[in-house]
């Protein structure tokens, strides 16, 4: 049967991985089912209007999901956050977003390094890119070069195309003084020339730029722009704030989407989840057009906030920002079977229109209606999907559908873990993302002594 071949390609395998990987936000759109889980995807949506709009109330630019393990907390805030672009671009508005994870060791005292670091390596990146493919980091960079004329916005371009002239350093620097200038007109606070400059370098993909907003760094290119080297905590935010003033230049916004901030428990710092929150506060509070969204495991959170894992929490007026102002936080669920049903028909739909086949009446098929009884049974929407690709991986062995015996007599069991730690989602990650998060599993226990355990 054509549909049970396709079901058995490997060149389909994206369609049945577990995990949401907000780095391929493209597929995951396509496979989303908007009808559920509408109160996160709501709350979501208001704090980014709320931060288009200036919104003077920081709180109403804070939206908090909680959820279980697999309860597709990522999913929901990769799809809203990618499907808000086009949304607010034919509306003559810009949302720039980006999704920062705590996956890799970070400590309280570096936590601006990462943090900057992280902020413009996402808004380099293109899963958040546009029609065209370009980075978020690049519309804003295009959006800005339409404050000069058209002569001038192609002499740059093509001085940037030009590998062998250095002539677009100087062009940047000239274009960037005058939209500060332009700026004031618009901005209660001034923006140094030399920094819009490096942003349309950076946009482009320039070396040095990047460089010098990731790291700090000045080299020979960026001295000529004026700036000075980035090296305190303040200086770091004060980026950060800045890329808030361009993007409130172009009617944009700022998102920053903090997912997997319970990572931090990982390493045993409770007190970095407390820092990372706080911060995300401190950055609402200062950039009137910046959104966060905090998409967090449900218990963590709980945890942590009522005092149950030490001493450290957010202050009460934190508190208050985060929970007790529109958009409230919200919880998802792991969905009645319905819901779970419809996730996976959505990707078997998918696996149709790649194999060319019509639509047919039965929107679970191959799935044998045993394996339909399992996924209704499943308490989250990771397992549920774990499932199929359990099941597939056993069929693709056999080159044909197993029967329930088969099946049976071969899966994983899928037990939850235990641990208030969600290790599967942790197994997962290294699974789909590698590197980054192998390391992060990898954080070196501290050394015991004689007679002591290790704790």
């Amino acid at each position: 049967m054509p549909l049970v071949s396709a079901f058995l390609d490997a060149r389909n395998d994206d369609l049945f991985t577990t995990i949401a990987n907000f780095r391929n936000a493209r597929e995951l759109a396509e496979m989303d089912v908007p009808q559920h889980q509408q109160v996160a995807r709501e709350a979501i949506f208001d704090a980014i209007i709320h931060a288009l709009k200036l919104n003077p109330s920081p709180g109403a630019r804070i939206a908090l999901v909680k959820g279980e393990a697999g309860s597709g907390k990522s999913h929901v805030l990769s799809t809203m956050l990618r499907g808000v672009i086009p949304f607010t671009e034919h509306r003559q508005h810009s949302v720039f977003p980006v999704i920062l994870q705590l996956t890799a060791p970070v400590t309280i005292a570096s936590y601006d390094v990462w943090l900057l670091d992280a902020v413009i390596r996402e808004l380099s990146a293109r899963h958040f890119g546009d029609e065209d493919g370009h980075s978020p980091l690049r519309r804003l960079a295009d959006k800005l070069l339409d404050f000069v004329d058209q002569p001038r916005q192609q002499e740059f371009r093509r001085a940037v195309d030009d590998l062998d002239s250095d002539t677009e350093f100087e062009l940047a620097f000239r274009i960037g003084r005058r939209i500060a200038r332009e700026a004031r007109a618009w901005l209660t606070d001034d923006l140094p020339g030399g920094f819009i400059g490096a942003v349309l370098l950076a946009g482009h993909g320039d070396a040095s730029a990047l460089n010098y907003l990731r790291h700090g760094q000045v080299d020979k290119h960026m001295a000529e722009f004026l700036l000075v080297p980035i090296t305190t905590p303040r200086q770091r935010i004060e980026v950060i704030r800045n890329l808030g003033g361009l993007a409130q230049l172009v009617r944009g916004c700022l998102v920053l989407g903090f997912d997997q901030v319970e990572n931090t428990v990982r390493f045993g710092d409770e007190g970095l989840f407390v820092h990372a929150l706080t911060q995300a506060v401190r950055l609402v509070e200062e950039i009137p057009n910046c959104a966060v969204v905090i998409a967090v495991l449900a218990n963590e959170y709980e945890a942590i906030i009522g005092g149950r894992r030490g001493r450290l929490t957010l202050t009460a007026s934190d508190l208050d920002r985060i929970e007790r102002e529109a958009p409230f936080p919200a919880k998802l669920d792991v969905g009645p079977p319905q819901f779970r049903r419809a996730v996976v028909a959505r990707r078997l739909a998918l696996l149709r229109e790649r194999a060319h086949l019509k639509p047919a009446p039965d929107v679970l098929a191959p799935l044998p209606a045993w394996l339909l009884s399992s996924i209704d049974e499943n308490r989250s929407i990771r397992r549920a999907l774990r499932e199929v690709s359990e099941f597939r991986n056993d069929a693709m062995k056999r080159g044909r559908l197993p029967s329930e015996a088969e099946y049976r007599a071969t899966a994983i069991p899928l037990d939850p873990p235990t641990s208030e730690i969600d290790f599967g989602k942790a197994w997962d990650d290294f699974k789909d993302e590698g590197s980054t998060t192998a390391r992060s599993l990898c954080v070196r226990l501290p050394t015991a002594t004689k007679g002591s355990p290790i704790r």
